[in-house]
């Protein structure tokens, strides 16, 4: 699966679409035709180091001096001048000084030690450490055979960051690491993107909450809870999630006041061909269509527009929940990211051996929930046996995807494209 960029194949393809043309877009067209439309909107606010995890850095960072900022000790043990080893039999010198970390001794002259530990400054004149277990202490000197050579067991100035070095690049997705290294480098805040704001509009008249009686013809409502919490997962804000009602005055309501607070609007449901499905019809009086329909399976009823003359992007999901969820991590998940300012954000795939069988093509690309058992010495990929758009069950059970192009059979053994949902922030 590429992560990069592509150019829309043909302007009367791309004016077809802008006018909410009919066309069936194969995967990568759709995916590299969104990500085209990603820019960056988020503004740029500067926060303590404890506050970064998750956010994406606005600016590069470098290290504003050497660290370490002196040369320090890499062991317990004791310093010396190489120059004062003995030839032959055990090098003997007097202990003057104890130096442990965030202090700092004295000169070292001929003859002398220094009883020295982790991470503390080399006194000057010292340029070896003997370790602890090499030597042995007999009362103010210290007995050893060891013939370490210059600058063995010592961390020099800078070796692990030189000032004005580049330590993180801008567009980066902090992790625990990223921030360690910045408080290495004594960063105490960083420039992050403000967080975007996404309002969710869920349509459907046959949805109800979770804990109240289901009439008959109705069905609780999970995307109302399950595109916040993948929204949350990239550290992003929820502004709004509104039940519209399934008329096109609704809808169009809806979204016009979404438009006015958030960044990004995102639907689900009502962006099939159905009478009850207003929100295409909704979109088309509002803004631009330049997707709708993609040749994959499940999730081929996901829309791309631009509404108003801002032009707010929307992010159509379909209602049925796998689909949603499968749309999101494929398609919505990276464009979100890029509006983030992150950079280069692709996914792990990896090639593994199929658990099963694949006899017939499919005409679409098939997105099948998929497992590998981790005490499985061959990570064989197994299928969940009921795949049908609606089986969240399917979802829960799964760690990873498994991707079948169009066209193809698989017997069991063949390779089979697999991504984890954990690279995709998805557990």
């Amino acid at each position: 699966m590429s992560c990069n960029v592509m150019a829309c194949s043909g302007t009367e393809a791309c004016a077809s679409l802008a006018d909410g043309g009919s066309d069936v877009l194969d995967f990568e067209t759709a995916r590299a035709r969104l990500l085209e439309q990603a820019r960056e909107t988020a503004s740029i606010e500067r926060v303590r180091l404890q506050d970064t995890l998750g956010r994406v850095l606005a600016a590069p960072v470098d290290a504003p001096c050497d660290i370490p900022p002196n040369p320090s000790s890499a062991l317990d043990g004791y310093a010396i001048r190489t120059a004062d080893l003995s030839a032959g039999g055990p090098t003997v010198l007097r202990v003057t000084q104890r130096i442990t970390a965030g202090s700092r001794g004295g000169g070292l002259a001929r003859g002398e030690a220094a009883r020295i530990f982790t991470g503390a400054a080399m006194p000057v004149g010292a340029d070896a450490v003997v370790p602890q277990e090499a030597a042995l202490r007999k009362g103010d000197f210290v007995h050893f055979h060891a013939h370490p050579a210059p600058l063995e067991d010592v961390r020099q100035k800078g070796c692990d960051l030189f000032a004005g070095e580049r330590i993180l690049h801008q567009g980066r997705l902090l992790r625990p690491q990223d921030i360690a290294l910045a408080a290495s480098a004594g960063v105490a805040t960083l420039p992050v993107y403000r967080p975007l704001r996404i309002a969710l509009l869920c349509t459907g008249n046959e949805l109800r909450e979770p804990g109240d009686l289901l009439p008959e013809g109705c069905t609780y409502d999970s995307n109302r809870y399950l595109i916040p919490a993948q929204i949350k997962t990239l550290g992003m804000d929820v502004l709004a999630v509104e039940r519209v009602e399934d008329t096109l005055e609704a809808t169009m309501d809806a979204m016009s006041s979404a438009m006015t607070m958030a960044d990004v609007i995102m639907t689900t449901g009502g962006v099939s061909v159905g009478e009850e499905d207003h929100v295409r019809e909704a979109i088309k009086r509002l803004g631009q269509i330049h997707i709708w329909r993609v040749n994959m399976k499940p999730g081929k009823p996901f829309t791309f527009a631009m509404l108003g003359e801002a032009r707010t992007p929307l992010i159509g999901l379909p209602g049925n929940p796998v689909s949603a969820f499968l749309n999101f991590a494929l398609f919505a998940r990276p464009f979100l990211l890029r509006m983030q300012g992150m950079v280069d954000d692709c996914q792990l795939t990896l090639s593994l051996p199929a658990g099963f069988v694949w006899p017939t093509p499919s005409k679409r690309r098939e997105f099948l929930r998929a497992r590998v058992d981790p005490c499985d010495p061959l990570r064989r990929v197994s299928l969940y046996p009921h795949q049908g758009s609606s089986a969240l069950k399917s979802a829960s059970w799964a760690n990873g995807i498994a991707v079948i192009p169009e066209g193809q059979t698989l017997s069991e053994g063949d390779c089979v494209e697999f991504i984890p949902l954990s690279s995709m922030n998805l557990f």
